[in-house]
C-alpha cells in the first residue's frame, strides 16, 4: 500500500514513468491484486497509453469482475473510442477506400452488405441509451478490440456494465440519466431492423409499436417500492459483511468514508449484487467486533477518481451475532434480528407512555440549552431531532428520536451498545433519562 500510495504521489507530480516502477514492484510481489493492476492502468491512461491501459482495467477485471472502478473506466473508454462520430468517420473511410466499393456505384446491396458483415459488432450500450448495435472499425487493432470486447462481454452477462451515480445529489432529470440496465444481454432478443442494422428487443416485448400490455395500466397509487424488494435477499442474515467502526442506529444518517481496499471491495459487493447494505459494529479486543450492531442501508455513493469512495448510509435494523466469518479481508457473520418486545397489558402501556413522555420533554429541554456552537454541528450532521410518535410501539426499533438522541450524545461506545442491545422500550428510556439527568446537572454547573 506504500508503494502504491507513493505511487500516486509521483502521479500528482507527473513523474509517471517512476510511479509505473513502484506499481511493476507490487505486482511482481502481489500478481493476483486487483488493485494494483488498476492503479498502473489509470496511471497509464492519465500518460496517454488509453490502448495499454484498457487491458489492465481489464485484467484487473479477470481477477475481480465485481471491481465497480475498473468497470466504469473500461465503459469510458469503450464508449469513447465507439462514439458515433468516431464511428461514422471510420466508417465511411473503410468503404470508401475499399477497392471493392470504390469501382461500383454507391448503392445499398449485397454487395455493400456483405462489405459491412466483416466488421465487428459491439454490445455495448451507448450512453445515450439506445438499442442499436452499430458497427465497429478503427480506434484500436483487432486484436485488442475482440480481446476488449469479448471480455466486456463476459461482464455484461452478469448484469451489463453497471454505473453508480458518480455525484452525492442528482436533479430528476440527472438520476434519470443514470440508471442502471438492468437487463443483461443473455436474456434479450435480436430484432433486424428494415436499415438492416442489429437491434436488441427486450425479453416478451412486441415489435410492434401499438400493442398495449393485455392486463392494462397500473395505477401508480397501487405501487409501492416494496412490490419490487426480494423477501430473500432483504432478510440477508447468513455471512453478511461486516463495516468494524463505529456505532450506527436505525433512522441515524452515517456517511462513511472508505479508502482501505478491503472496505472498497465490500461496498463494491453490496453495490454490485443489489442489497446496498451491510452491518457496522465497533471494535472488540476479543472477538474483532462487538456481539450486537445495526444494518446501514446504503442511499448514494460518490466513487473517487483514486478508487477511494464517500458512501452515505442510514442505519436500518439492530442484529445479534451468533457466528463470526472473514472473505477476503473483511469480516462477515451469521446474525440475527432484534426487535422490541411489545407491552400488551393496558395498564404498564399507560405507565410507558407517561415515562416516553416525560424523557422526550427532558431531552428537548437538554437540546434547547446546548451551546448555539454544538447544536449546530449537531443539526448539521444528524438533522433535526425527530418529533414525537403517537404509537411508541409501532415501530421494531422503537421511536426514532431514542436512536438521534443517543447518536448525538457524547457517552462512551460500551455504554450506548448496552442501549443498542435492549429489546425493551422501558429499559432503554430508563438508561436515556439516567444520561440526560448527568448531563443537566453539568449544564446548571
Amino acid at each position: 500500500m506504500l508503494r502504491i500510495y507513493r505511487a500516486e504521489s509521483y502521479v500528482g507530480l507527473r513523474e509517471y514513468k517512476t510511479a509505473i516502477e513502484d506499481l511493476n514492484f507490487v505486482i511482481s510481489k502481489m500478481p493476483n491484486w486487483p488493485e494494483v493492476y488498476f492503479q498502473k492502468g489509470k496511471v497509464l491512461q492519465d500518460s496517454g497509453f488509453v490502448g495499454d491501459a484498457l487491458q489492465l482495467f481489464l485484467q484487473c477485471l479477470a481477477l475481480d469482475e465485481d471491481f465497480l472502478p475498473a468497470k466504469l473506466e473500461v465503459e469510458k473508454i469503450l464508449c469513447d473510442v465507439l462514439s458515433p462520430e468516431k464511428l461514422g468517420e471510420s466508417l465511411k473511410e473503410s468503404a470508401w477506400n475499399s477497392p471493392h466499393i470504390r469501382n461500383k456505384p454507391f448503392i445499398l446491396g449485397s454487395e455493400v452488405t456483405a462489405s459491412y458483415s466483416n466488421l465487428q459488432l459491439c454490445p455495448l450500450q451507448s450512453l445515450g441509451g439506445s438499442d442499436v448495435l452499430e458497427p465497429v472499425s478503427g480506434g484500436l487493432n483487432r486484436a485488442q478490440s475482440a480481446h476488449a470486447l469479448n471480455s466486456t462481454k463476459d461482464l455484461a452477462k452478469e448484469d451489463g456494465l453497471k454505473r453508480v451515480s458518480s455525484e452525492p445529489l442528482l436533479s430528476g432529470q440527472g438520476k434519470g440519466a443514470l440508471l442502471k440496465r438492468k437487463l443483461s444481454f443473455s436474456e434479450q432478443d435480436t430484432v433486424v431492423c428494415e436499415d438492416g442494422r442489429n437491434k436488441h428487443k427486450k425479453q416478451g416485448e412486441s415489435t410492434k409499436r401499438d400493442m398495449t400490455l393485455a392486463c392494462g395500466t397500473i395505477p401508480g397509487d397501487l405501487i409501492d417500492v416494496s412490490d419490487f424488494e426480494c423477501s430473500l435477499c432483504m432478510s440477508l442474515t447468513k455471512n453478511v459483511p461486516m463495516f468494524v467502526c463505529t456505532m450506527a442506529y436505525p433512522t441515524v444518517p452515517c456517511p462513511l468514508h472508505v479508502f482501505e481496499p478491503r472496505y472498497r471491495l465490500m461496498i463494491r459487493r453490496s453495490m454490485e449484487t443489489g442489497t446496498k447494505q451491510f452491518g457496522m459494529c465497533i471494535s472488540d479486543s476479543q472477538n474483532g467486533f462487538a456481539d450486537y450492531g445495526c444494518m446501514l442501508q446504503i442511499r448514494n455513493v460518490h466513487f473517487l477518481p483514486d478508487g477511494r469512495s464517500v458512501v452515505d448510509t442510514i442505519g436500518g435494523k439492530r442484529f445479534r451475532v451468533l457466528r463470526r466469518g472473514m472473505k477476503d479481508g473483511y469480516c462477515t457473520a451469521d446474525i440475527e434480528y432484534l426487535e422490541d418486545v411489545k407491552v400488551a397489558d393496558e395498564e404498564e402501556l399507560k405507565k410507558l407512555r407517561e415515562l416516553h413522555n416525560f424523557v422526550y420533554n427532558q431531552a428537548c429541554s437538554w437540546f434547547q440549552n446546548l451551546r448555539n456552537k454544538f447544536r449546530s454541528q449537531i443539526l448539521q450532521h444528524f438533522g433535526p431531532m425527530p418529533d414525537r410518535e403517537e404509537n411508541i410501539q409501532a415501530m421494531p426499533n422503537g421511536p426514532a428520536w431514542c436512536w438521534w438522541l443517543l447518536a448525538v450524545l457524547p457517552v462512551d461506545p460500551r455504554y450506548q451498545l448496552s442501549v443498542l442491545s435492549m429489546m425493551s422500550l422501558k429499559d432503554r428510556l430508563i438508561k436515556i433519562q439516567h444520561i440526560l439527568t448527568y448531563f443537566s446537572r453539568d449544564q446548571s454547573k
